[in-house]
């Protein structure tokens, strides 16, 4: 039996025979493996917006191509904090001058009417 994925985990779905369709499809992880079910374990798969129970020799890990780590340095974590608070605070201006954009422009209709 191979080894399940843990919940979350993103895999590919391959070597299916019956539904070979779905051979190259991504999916998330949903479920443990069932005992009860030749340890198949739920995928949901994205483009399908569906859930198939798959055994785990037929799934392949989805390696994360941008999870690498980026190093800091301790001098300059504080730095690093305080442009990430700018932007952040930019980001909260840029949302409440839209709102107050959406809010004129709401009375403006609502007055025209």
């Amino acid at each position: 039996m191979a080894a399940s994925f843990p919940i979350g985990s993103k895999v590919i779905l391959q070597n299916l025979i019956k539904g070979s369709k779905y051979n190259g499809k991504r999916g998330i992880i949903k479920s443990n493996p069932d005992g009860a079910n030749d340890g198949r374990q739920q995928v949901l798969l994205h483009d399908e917006h569906k859930i198939l129970g798959v055994k785990p020799k037929n799934l392949k890990l989805i390696e994360e191509e941008n999870s690498r780590k980026i190093m800091v340095p301790p001098n300059q974590k504080v730095v690093l904090l305080r442009h990430i608070t700018k932007i952040l605070k930019f980001i909260d201006v840029q949302i409440v001058v839209k709102q107050m954009v959406i809010c004129w422009n709401v009375n403006v209709t609502y007055v025209r009417s």
